[in-house]
């Protein structure tokens, strides 16, 4: 096994998580498996002596449903000797922690609090941020100037764009940080790069994914499987794309096609959602004629959250009814996580 020089320890996104697929690591049993292989590359390849490996220790940001699955993940690779699985609610922390048997613990940390966070990211060799993407960037900012590798599960591309802008820093820190590796943005885009790679020529890409429980629930014919915060950002966020090989932005929730899958799913639609090209446009731009993302969902979910957004019940802005000052989207939010 061959160490990395310190020049070359900061790699883009991409470039990290394609190493990775080549050389077969890419466990597929959970949603996020991806941050399991980042870090096994890291383990493998970046935090190495003397030809052998060292056990590394872990900071899992959030155990909700992504942040538990990382968990899971972490303590069954042979790398890793700790999973901290940290979270603001202690009993959150600490359930998911005992499921995960000896090789995780549970702390109590808030994610939003950087004094907090450089103590816990002093103690451990690479973070796993599962909470929300607002904080993402203080979490870049927090590994850099401690020195610690970060893998964030994203989902928003503004932050994305911030997170790039402090390559250099990173660089200069030894650190490698990869920004938006969940199911898509993340597995979907390793797996689309690699696919373009194999071939000699690609004029169009189609990506097409969908997170469904076995049957779909009325009203809205969905289950919330990850951070609802997430799922309006998708739904209301402009959308990059590859048009005629120039980036461009479409609307969201529009865009309908009808897509059939075997039984017992059937027909289903997909439609135009943000975030999940990440960095693809900018990788292939003037390379590849066309690309785009749709999301995938059991048929009239899209329609029917498009008529919550034009009704603006996902909007950030407070409005006043009667005499108290309500934010539609965090009603919508609370609503759709009963």
């Amino acid at each position: 096994m061959e160490c990395l020089p310190e020049r070359n320890r900061w790699r883009s996104w991409v470039e990290l998580c394609r190493s990775a697929f080549a050389a077969s690591l890419l466990p597929l049993h959970t949603q996020d498996a991806l941050v399991g292989t980042v870090f096994t590359y890291i383990a493998n390849h970046t935090l190495c002596h003397q030809r052998r490996r060292i056990a590394v220790k872990i900071l899992v940001l959030g155990s909700g449903m992504m942040g538990s699955a990382s968990a899971y993940d972490l303590v069954r690779n042979d790398s890793v000797e700790k999973v901290i699985v940290a979270d603001i609610d202690p009993k959150c922390a600490g359930s998911v922690a005992d499921e995960m048997g000896e090789k995780a613990e549970a702390r109590t940390i808030d994610g939003t609090n950087k004094a907090q966070l450089k103590k816990a990211f002093q103690e451990v060799d690479a973070v796993v941020s599962a909470i929300s993407y607002n904080v993402n960037l203080l979490h870049t900012e927090v590994a850099i100037e401690t020195g610690t590798h970060l893998c964030d599960l994203g989902g928003n591309f503004k932050v994305v764009e911030s997170q790039l802008e402090l390559d250099s820093k990173a660089k200069d820190a030894g650190v490698i940080v990869v920004p938006d590796s969940g199911l898509a943005p993340g597995m979907v885009n390793v797996i689309t790069r690699e696919a373009i790679e194999y071939l000699d020529r690609v004029e169009s890409v189609k990506l097409r994914v969908g997170g469904l429980q076995q049957e779909p629930r009325p009203p809205l014919n969905y289950a919330l499987i990850f951070s609802v915060e997430g799922l309006i950002n998708e739904y209301k966020e402009p959308c990059m794309v590859l048009r005629n090989g120039q980036i461009k932005f479409e609307e969201p929730l529009v865009g309908f096609e009808e897509i059939t899958f075997p039984a017992p799913y059937g027909k289903l639609e997909a439609f135009n959602t943000s975030g999940g090209t990440s960095t693809l446009p900018l990788t292939y731009k003037g390379k590849i004629k066309d690309l785009d993302y749709k999301t995938i969902r059991y048929p009239g979910h899209g329609h029917k959250m498009w008529t919550l957004m034009k009704l603006g019940l996902m909007d950030g802005n407070s409005i006043k009814v009667d005499e108290t000052e309500v934010v539609p989207r965090r009603v919508l939010e609370t609503l759709l996580e009963k």
